[in-house]
C-alpha cells in the first residue's frame, strides 16, 4: 500500500511539543512502515529536515525524481529518510495563507502522479485541512491526528476544523479524554473518533489495520 503522510511541524516557544506532534517521532512510524513492505511519501516542512540534521543523515533526491507537473508549484526539497520520500516545502508556504492555495495544487498534482490508497495528516494546521480536501477530491480516504496542542489551536481556524471534522474518515487520538474534548468542540461523529497506543509497535499494528479496513471500504 502506499501512504501519504503530510504534517506541519511549526515551533512552539516555551513549550515541548507533544508526542504526535514530534517529526522524529514520526520518522520512526514511517521507517516502520517501509519494513513492513509499504511505499511511504511524506510531504512537510524544513523543521522536519531540522530535527533529523543531527542524528540520521537525510540523503538528498535528484530533483528530476520529481513528477514534471509539480517541479514548479512550490519550493520544495526532496529526501529519503529510511526509504520513505520526504517531500520538504519551504515554511513559507506553510505560513502564508495566500500561499496555500500552491500547495494544496501540489498536494494534488503529487497525488495525481503518484496516486497514494490513504492519506494520513499530523501535527498542526493547514496540514489536516489540505489532507482531506485533497482526499474527498481524489476519492481516497482521509485520516487526522490530534494532539493536546492541535486541540487547542485548531478552533481558532473555525472553519477549516469543522470542515475537517465533518468529513475526516477517522479522527486519531491519543486518549479518551482527548476524544471526549475533540468531539466537544468539533462536528466529527463519535463514530469516526478511534484512540490509537502510543507505544510504536502497536500503533504501527492498529493504524495499518486502520488503513487496510478504510481502503477495503472507499473501493466497494
Amino acid at each position: 500500500m502506499r501512504i501519504g503522510l503530510i504534517s506541519y511541524h511549526p515551533p512552539y516557544p516555551g513549550a515541548e511539543a507533544s508526542n504526535w506532534l514530534n517529526p522524529t517521532l514520526l520518522g520512526q512510524y514511517a521507517r516502520a512502515l517501509v519494513q513492513q513492505g509499504h511505499q511511504v511519501q511524506w510531504v512537510s516542512s524544513p523543521n522536519t529536515v531540522a530535527a533529523y540534521a543531527a542524528d540520521v543523515p537525510l540523503v538528498a533526491d535528484q530533483a528530476d525524481s520529481l513528477p514534471e507537473t509539480c517541479r514548479y508549484v512550490v519550493p520544495c526539497r526532496l529526501y529519503r529518510l529510511h526509504e520513505a520520500r520526504l517531500y520538504c516545502i519551504d515554511r513559507a508556504v506553510w505560513q502564508e495563507r495566500p500561499l496555500h492555495t500552491r500547495l494544496f495544487t501540489f498536494l494534488y498534482l503529487l497525488q495525481r502522479e503518484l496516486p497514494c490508497q490513504v492519506l494520513h495528516a499530523w501535527g498542526a494546521f493547514p496540514a489536516a485541512y489540505l489532507a482531506v480536501y485533497v482526499a474527498r477530491l481524489i476519492g481516497v480516504p482521509a485520516v487526522v491526528s490530534y494532539d493536546t496542542q492541535s486541540l487547542n489551536d485548531g478552533p481558532q481556524q473555525a472553519f477549516e476544523w469543522q470542515w475537517v471534522a465533518r468529513h475526516v474518515s477517522r479522527a486519531l487520538v491519543a486518549s479518551g479524554a482527548d476524544g471526549e474534548r475533540l468531539a466537544a468542540t468539533s462536528d466529527v461523529a463519535r463514530t469516526r473518533i478511534q484512540v490509537v497506543p502510543t507505544e510504536m509497535s502497536a500503533a504501527v499494528a492498529t493504524l495499518t489495520e486502520l488503513y487496510a479496513s478504510l481502503h477495503r471500504a472507499e473501493t466497494l
